[in-house]
């Protein structure tokens, strides 16, 4: 992640640095946990890419912890995909919506996909709502330019998921997802707004 800060005496500058680092750490830390978030834990960036945020949106960053692998795999199960006491946060931002998978909300989200020229790969196995799925298709917005659009998707899809679910996260887990889901909530409504 190359990222350079910009800074001003008096106000803080909102520009695309700080939209692409909200939507990279939601992709990294809401995706099913891999190689990359591991590499990105050991190596720093992630850790450097809030306080990144934090330093340019004058916020206090996130107290959070990163729990052994394992139980941070485990942690990412429990929340977002499957929990015997029932699931805490489906990871998908139309449901967090209309309380139903493929609902009206989700037929928005793909007609914005289309109307932006954004093309859901045939390969890809997940529903295009999954939150990290949308910061991945933001980030490509985000490459063209469209600030605006993105600001009309994290209003329409991102806020209220974070508004439905980041208290039931933190609950549940407050060591990691908890604190991360606060903080992405707090960075998305300085910067779309």
């Amino acid at each position: 992640m190359a990222i350079a800060r910009a800074k001003t005496n008096e106000s803080i500058l909102i520009n695309e640095d700080n939209i692409a680092a909200v939507l990279q750490l939601i992709s990294a830390v809401f995706n099913s946990p891999n190689q990359a978030l591991q590499d990105d834990i050991e190596s720093g960036r992630l850790k450097d890419l809030i306080v990144f945020l934090a330093d340019g949106l004058r916020l206090e960053p996130p107290q959070y912890k990163i729990p052994n692998w394992s139980n941070l795999q485990s942690n990412y199960v429990q929340l977002f995909l499957t929990n015997p006491s029932g699931l805490i946060a489906p990871p998908y931002l139309a449901y967090a919506i209309d309380n139903k998978l493929l609902g009206p909300s989700f037929k928005r989200l793909k007609d914005f996909y289309s109307q932006n020229g954004l093309i859901i790969k045939e390969s890809y196995t997940d529903f295009p709502d999954h939150i990290s799925a949308v910061a991945q298709a933001a980030l490509l917005l985000l490459e063209n330019g469209n600030t605006q659009q993105i600001k009309e998707l994290g209003k329409q899809f991102f806020l209220p998921w974070f508004e439905r679910y980041k208290t039931e996260v933190l609950e549940a887990e407050p060591i990691f997802y908890g604190p991360i889901c606060q903080f992405c909530e707090t960075v998305l409504r300085r910067v779309i707004d």
